[in-house]
């Protein structure tokens, strides 16, 4: 289910001889792998998101420029847990004597490897039930390893019922981050929808019995979810809006590198700490669907502030 990232050093010095080198190239190579290289420079320069190259942490990786580049791939491959070095035939025995115990693939044989089965596995994933713990973990650790924040999106939420076994999910995916980590966590955000919708054609009656229920509603996330979620990382914040026209169903879990929805929501480990059937999947097409919920105007977020 992970797409693949392309890890560069701080300065991105292998990217730059990755460009001296098809500047090299006969033409008939050179202007097609030219675009792809410029395509790489595009999502470089992208600070919101992480799509496909990703500049390592200079405080964990900080490899010099007069290191030979067996170095350098050796301690970008330690410091950011790469699966998988791809290079030319000529490079391969040189490589593998400077990435220690990460497999080192030609080109050409990629396709066949070992971390091309691993990420092809990930796109068609048992669901949650049938996972064992320690492929559910490695497989949050992959999403999430990269990204400086995290975005919960869940509508059932906000109707405040089961928030243990919401709390508990949420819980764990965080864990797992701040366990695994290549950047330093910011950020968690939580966004979900009102229990009852308020409409311009309530009654008074009903109106007022929708507001109490809320904040009913508001007061348990309050205490039951956000404060137990702040105790493990502080920056947390929830926000609450009026579902708009009905739209917004799916469940996500949003990074810096990848968009996961999740079938059934958050709520997928039971008081006995067991998982609940559930059915991940890539979802980067909701990316606007996303932001679109996300700067909804109509918020509740002030219902949450310190």
């Amino acid at each position: 289910m992970i797409p693949v990232s392309n890890l560069v050093d701080p300065d991105a010095t292998l990217l730059q001889e990755i460009e001296s080198t098809v500047a090299r190239l006969d033409i008939k190579f050179r202007q097609k792998l030219s675009l792809m290289v410029e395509e790489l420079r595009k999502n470089l320069r992208c600070k919101a998101n992480r799509r496909n190259v990703i500049k390592c942490n200079r405080d964990h990786c900080n490899p010099q420029q007069n290191q030979q580049m067996a170095t350098r791939c050796g301690l970008i491959c330690e410091a950011a847990a790469a699966d998988v070095v791809v290079c030319s035939e000529e490079e391969v025995t040189t490589l593998e004597e400077g990435c220690g115990a990460v497999p080192v693939s030609e080109m050409i044989d990629y396709s066949e490897s070992t971390a091309e089965s691993k990420r092809k596995q990930m796109l068609d994933l048992e669901p949650t039930d049938a996972l064992s713990a320690t492929d559910f973990d490695d497989m949050m650790a992959r999403a999430t390893r990269y990204s400086v924040w995290l975005r919960i999106y869940d509508k059932q939420i906000g109707h405040a019922n089961n928030l243990s076994n919401f709390r508990r999910g949420i819980e764990r995916i965080v864990k797992i981050w701040l366990e695994n980590a290549h950047f330093a966590p910011q950020q968690l955000q939580i966004f979900t929808v009102e229990d009852e919708r308020s409409r311009s054609s309530d009654d008074k009656f009903t109106a007022k019995r929708k507001a109490d229920k809320n904040r009913v509603a508001n007061a348990k996330l309050r205490t039951q979810l956000l404060e137990p979620l702040k105790a493990i990382i502080a920056n947390t914040s929830l926000k609450v809006v009026q579902e708009p026209r009905g739209a917004f169903h799916a469940r996500h879990l949003q990074t810096q590198t990848i968009n996961v929805q999740f079938d059934k929501g958050f709520d997928f480990i039971d008081d006995r700490g067991n998982f609940n059937r559930n059915f991940l999947s890539v979802a980067n097409s909701a990316q606007e669907h996303l932001r679109q919920f996300r700067t909804a105007d109509d918020s509740r977020e002030s219902d949450f502030a310190p």
